[in-house]
């Protein structure tokens, strides 16, 4: 068991955990924020609120995910957010409905919210019910615009990310992306820190630098891979198509690893310790070496480049 993420519930299979901290962070923002309001229960409401979209928008992702084929792990909450932790299959238009569909949740909630407070406002003045609608509706609006923004790891970055997808290939709109992503990330926490002082800005500033730097050392490795000449008989058990020939692993011992060419398939020719479980660099489906080749011929063809051991 995680002991840093608490089990809440689980919703037709998916289940939603909480992160300790959770809670620390939570405490805090409703201490920053106290002057705002006219009694600190007001602040808690708001983040309980805001997290609350947070799992709705996460939901979004994980159930257009399932739509277009890809699965779900788990949905995570945390002081930054939620994390939906899902596989769309590896084509751009099934990662873009994916990414899409969790802002869309917001702005389909706050179009309602906002046509509600317009008449309660008249109603119900002060700081009532007209004004925990008002705040829902803000709070969605917030979260549509700022998921959107074109800024990897952001939905709006990730969107940017599988349009490009179309024209340029996965490598490197990913790297597109993430190179943008990288560069705004740290003028958006500069500002956050010297013009706002919002230490929550701060945070997801830094996580993006973090995660767009990921981004790109990924990229830049897969596309030296799919450069590599491809294997004249593995193939992709899922997608049909050809990997790259030659050492595109290393074994649990840190050398190079062909995994189509061992003998046994997926066998180190170094130390004999074997990978099971190789991912497709086409479509990231996990297969094993010996599933990819072509029947009794394709291992024979192997068999036959290979020198004599002694």
């Amino acid at each position: 068991m995680n002991l840093r993420a608490i089990p809440l519930f689980s919703l037709r299979g998916i289940p939603v955990q909480l992160h300790w901290s959770w809670f620390l962070v939570g405490a805090l923002e409703v201490v920053w924020r106290s002057d705002m309001h006219s009694h600190w229960v007001w602040g808690a409401v708001e983040f309980v609120m805001l997290f609350t979209l947070v799992l709705l928008h996460e939901f979004g992702h994980a159930f257009a995910c399932r739509q277009v084929g890809g699965s779900v792990d788990r949905i995570l909450l945390w002081p930054l957010g939620g994390l939906a932790q899902v596989r769309p299959p590896q084509r751009p238009g099934a990662q873009l409905w994916a990414l899409v569909a969790g802002p869309l949740v917001n702005l389909a909630l706050a179009i309602p919210a906002l046509l509600a407070w317009a008449v309660l406002r008249e109603l119900v003045p002060g700081e009532g019910i007209a004004y925990a609608v008002f705040t829902f509706a803000v709070l969605n609006i917030a979260l549509f615009v700022f998921n959107m923004l074109p800024i990897y790891p952001l939905d709006g970055g990730q969107v940017l990310r599988s349009v490009l997808w179309f024209f340029i290939g996965r490598e490197r709109s990913l790297l597109v992306a993430a190179s943008l992503g990288a560069v705004a990330s740290v003028i958006g926490t500069v500002a956050a820190a010297l013009y706002l002082r919002e230490p929550f800005l701060v945070a997801i500033g830094v996580f993006g630098v973090w995660r767009s730097w990921l981004a790109i050392r990924v990229s830049r490795t897969r596309l030296k891979i799919v450069s590599m000449p491809t294997h004249p008989v593995a193939r992709c058990p899922s997608c049909g198509k050809a990997p790259p020939a030659g050492p595109i692993l290393r074994c649990s011992s840190g050398h190079p690893l062909a995994p189509y060419d061992g003998i046994p398939p997926g066998s180190c020719s170094v130390c004999d310790t074997r990978v099971d479980l190789v991912p497709c660099v086409h479509c990231d489906t996990l297969h094993s070496p010996a599933e990819a080749l072509e029947g009794g011929s394709g291992r024979a063809a192997i068999a036959s480049l290979q020198p004599s051991r002694v």
